[in-house]
């Protein structure tokens, strides 16, 4: 007993003298946060087939700075091998979530060009960026089996496989990517029933109006999760050859869909990856900050162009 005892006293002396030394060492420490110099900050998707620019212009504030009120405008200019294609004034995006749709005259086309982005606002530099559009490639879609595989959850996912021909003469970025489109879907629940004690599905079918983009996975290291273009992935692991793709859509209500197929410029691939790392971060407070890829001279944001190949899809 009188071990016992000594034991207890000697730890208690312990956390005793703990609590002393760290509240000894306690401090605040005061760190000035750097100052900000607002910068236009610039967001352009372009893919192929789009009938419309859709941009994003605004002014970078630091993080403790106060939302202010602008009545400010920027000139937007982009051009295709040199030719005008688009040249507008356009509002800049108070935190608001404000797109400027600027139509075209005719439809993005998928032939490899030279694309430069200029942005003007008043009082700061110009803005600019370029990309190359990726020369059109080939695939063959294999398969779409509703139900056909089961996720790493153990809940049944339909399953869709193709194959890509890759260009051996140069690194290529891919994207996959599966949307619903307006149709009939249907909203499917379980019943009991009383008289042989099981549950039974039922389903009722409904017009869809949404295009949403499906939750896709793949068991392919290659693959991995982006934002905006589904799976993406290099030619690292199978350059010059042709590739099966496989991956697993979450497509509960059943609705018709329509399978995009992309070739990437490595902007759009480095920013389509980083934003969704963003993106998954954004709810961890102790996740280390994500720096989002960007490709513009004299500001911030990105300029992106894609190839696109589409077609629809019966489930």
């Amino acid at each position: 007993m009188r071990t016992v005892k000594t034991l207890l006293q000697a730890a208690a002396a312990c956390l005793l003298l703990l609590a002393m030394a760290c509240g000894d060492l306690s401090q605040v420490v005061d760190i000035p946060l750097p100052e900000h110099e607002p910068l236009p900050a610039v967001t352009v998707d372009l893919r192929s087939g789009d009938t419309a620019v859709y941009a994003r212009v605004a002014l970078s504030r630091g993080v403790l700075d106060p939302e202010t009120a602008t009545d400010l405008t920027a000139w937007l200019a982009l051009t295709r091998d040199g030719e005008p294609v688009v040249e507008r004034e356009i509002a800049l995006d108070r935190s608001d979530g404000r797109t400027s749709e600027l139509p075209l005259p005719a439809a993005l086309p998928g032939a490899a060009a030279d694309y430069r982005l200029s942005v003007r606002v008043g009082g700061f530099q110009e803005v600019t960026a370029e990309q190359r559009m990726p020369a059109p490639f080939t695939y063959r879609l294999v398969s779409y089996e509703a139900d056909g595989a089961v996720d790493a959850d153990g809940y049944r996912v339909d399953e869709m496989k193709l194959d890509l021909d890759d260009d051996g003469a140069t690194t290529d970025y891919y994207g996959v990517r599966l949307v619903t489109r307006p149709g009939d879907a249907l909203n499917c629940y379980q019943v009991w029933t009383a008289d042989d004690d099981t549950w039974r599905e039922v389903c009722d079918t409904f017009y869809n109006d949404r295009t949403e983009e499906l939750y896709l996975t793949s068991q392919d290291p290659v693959l991995k999760p982006s934002s905006g273009y589904g799976m993406v992935f290099t030619d690292d692991a199978f350059n010059g050859t042709t590739y099966r793709v496989r991956v697993l859509a979450d497509n509960y209500d059943r609705a018709p869909l329509r399978l995009e197929v992309y070739r990437l410029t490595e902007d759009a691939y480095r920013y389509a990856l980083s934003r969704q790392a963003y993106e998954d971060a954004g709810d961890n407070p102790f996740a280390e900050p994500v720096n989002v890829h960007q490709n513009v001279d004299g500001g911030y944001g990105h300029f992106i162009v894609a190839q696109r190949q589409s077609e629809e899809l019966e489930r």
